[in-house]
């Protein structure tokens, strides 16, 4: 059928993943356990991270020690 052809290409969510058993499993037991402002807080420092390493990938050099060879870079 079309649509089990269709469906077969369409990935899991990563909650829907992590709730059946997969890979983010004890992440979504850990955060169950937490209280909002637990959650808020690590919500803050993930954003953090992401938008940390959104400025590496935009701008590298501000991140490479300079005078390294270039093999190294």
């Amino acid at each position: 059928m079309l649509g089990e052809a269709i469906l077969k290409d369409v990935k899991p969510s990563a909650y829907d993943s992590a709730k059946s058993g997969g890979r983010h499993e004890g992440f979504l037991k850990d955060y169950a356990k937490k209280t909002d402002n637990e959650i808020r807080r690590s919500i803050r420092s993930l954003q953090q991270q992401i938008e940390t390493h959104q400025d590496k990938i935009v701008n590298p050099q501000n991140w490479v020690t300079p005078g390294l060879p270039p093999q190294q870079l």
